[in-house]
């Protein structure tokens, strides 16, 4: 009775693309693969990184009490983005009251009966 038996050069082979289908199936990485990895980050950053100060980003509740002490009509309507830009230095009263006239518009149109909604689309 002849049975067939895998040889010895086939088993190495076998375990090789097992491992190989493993790494691709669940991203295993090799030993040699992390030590790239490591490689590359040493090499990309430097050793005497100075330590940067985070921004301090301000919530939209903060800016908009900036915006009541300066007096700005209609600041509840105003996105973060806009409060921003009103409360930054050098901005003219012009600039401000068009970017409040064109979020009043916005929150406005926001607002009416479905009726309306449907003619101004059409």
């Amino acid at each position: 009775s002849a049975s067939y038996c895998a040889g010895p050069s086939i088993l190495p082979m076998a375990r090789l693309l097992a491992k190989i289908m493993l790494e691709r199936r669940f991203g295993m990485a090799t030993k040699e693969k992390q030590k790239k990895k490591k490689q590359k980050k040493s090499a990309t950053t430097p050793t005497h990184v100075a330590a940067a100060q985070p921004e301090t980003k301000e919530t939209r509740q903060a800016l908009m009490l900036k915006a009541k002490e300066r007096g700005i009509k209609n600041f509840r309507v105003l996105n973060k983005n806009e409060l921003m830009h009103i409360l930054a230095d050098g901005i003219t009263q012009q600039e401000i009251d068009a970017l409040v006239a064109g979020a009043v518009a916005r929150w406005k149109s926001g607002w009416g009966s479905r009726k309306v909604k449907n003619e101004n689309k059409s």
